[in-house]
Parts: structure tokens; sequence; C-alpha cells
């Protein structure tokens, strides 16, 4: 970061999160609830439609064929990546959160959509 304030000229406030507290950068955070709860909805409504395909996969004995588990591991692979790009960016877009607001929670939900590519 150093490089790039450097190289464009920007003043040393720019572009560093240890200048305020998480409590000033939730405050100076922009909220949007209305589509933070709809990102939620959405990956909430989208796995639970994934249920009853992984169900009856299960119930059925079809993960015996390769073509089924492929379809499996698609799904997990999917719900993983609803879960990081809906629920955590529904929550984040909601409470007004920024990047430098929680960057465990932002480093959590990078790792996971990079675990598990569609």
């Amino acid at each position: 970061m150093e490089t790039i304030r450097a190289l464009f000229g920007y003043p040393d406030s720019m572009y560093n999160c240890s200048g305020r507290t998480s409590a000033e950068w939730l405050a100076r955070g922009e909220k949007w609830p209305i589509l933070g709860n709809f990102f939620i909805m959405m990956g909430v409504l989208y796995i639970l439609l994934y249920l009853p395909s992984i169900y009856s996969m299960i119930k059925l004995k079809l993960l015996k064929n390769p073509c089924y588990r492929i379809m499996f591991c698609l799904i997990f692979a999917d719900i993983m990546n609803l879960t990081a790009n809906s629920l955590f960016a529904g929550y984040i877009f909601a409470i007004g959160g920024g990047p430098d607001f929680g960057v465990f929670w932002d480093i959590f939900a990078g790792r996971l959509v990079q675990a598990f590519p569609p």
C-alpha cells in the first residue's frame, strides 16, 4: 500500500486502516439494510432449494454414479459460495461495514470463496 500511495501521491490518511477504530469505520460506513436483507433472503432461498436434491441423492443412493458425485461436489461448492457471497455480504451491507470494518471476516469470506470455486 505504501508503494501505491507514493506512486499516485495519495496522502498518508488515505487507505490507512489503522487511522480509525472499528467503531469509527462502522459509523462512517453507508448502511444498505434493504439490499443486505435481500441478499440474505435470496441466499437462504437458494440454499433451501438445494436441500431436496441433496436429500434425494443420499436417500436414493445416487452417489454411486460418478455423475451424481460430481453434482454433489458442485452443490457443496455452490452452497459455500452462497454463504460467503450472499449471507456474509448481506450482513456487511446491512450494518454498513466497509473493507476496514472486520478484517477477519473479509479474509474468512474470501478464503471460503477461494476454497470452493464453482
